[in-house]
């Protein structure tokens, strides 16, 4: 290569690495975008297929919100999984950085079908 192909490949590479962004990528969704999205608008039919699952961890137990779902549109299984990885590596931050919370413990809300949507009962928010 030439000084001058090596001098415009660095310059290149200074652009292109101050822009924050390599050719190519894109911003990939976290984790806790790809949760909710999973989860949707939680359409139903019935209030059989609505459900809670608790996402967070607070430093001192327990979850930090619960996300309300219906099972007729989101693999239950799939959300499970990467619920538990979110929670995990939340955890583990609160452990590394010593974080501490209220301690209130969130009750979990009572849920059913609403205007075709899965969501909580008056009450129990």
């Amino acid at each position: 290569m030439t000084s001058a192909a090596l001098a415009l490949a660095g310059v290149t590479g200074l652009i292109l690495g101050c822009s924050g962004k390599q050719p190519g990528t894109e911003r990939e969704p976290s984790l806790r975008e790809s949760i909710v999205a999973q989860i949707g608008k939680a359409p139903c039919s019935s209030s059989s297929v609505c459900r809670t699952i608790g996402l967070g961890v607070k430093p001192c137990g327990g979850p930090r919100q619960y996300l309300i779902y219906s099972t007729a549109a989101t693999d239950s299984v799939r959300l499970a999984r990467e619920v538990a990885r979110y929670n995990e590596a939340e955890a583990n931050r609160n452990r590394q950085e010593g974080l501490v919370s209220d301690c209130r413990a969130l009750v979990r809300p009572q849920v059913s079908c609403i205007s075709g949507r899965c969501a909580a009962t008056a009450g129990t928010q």
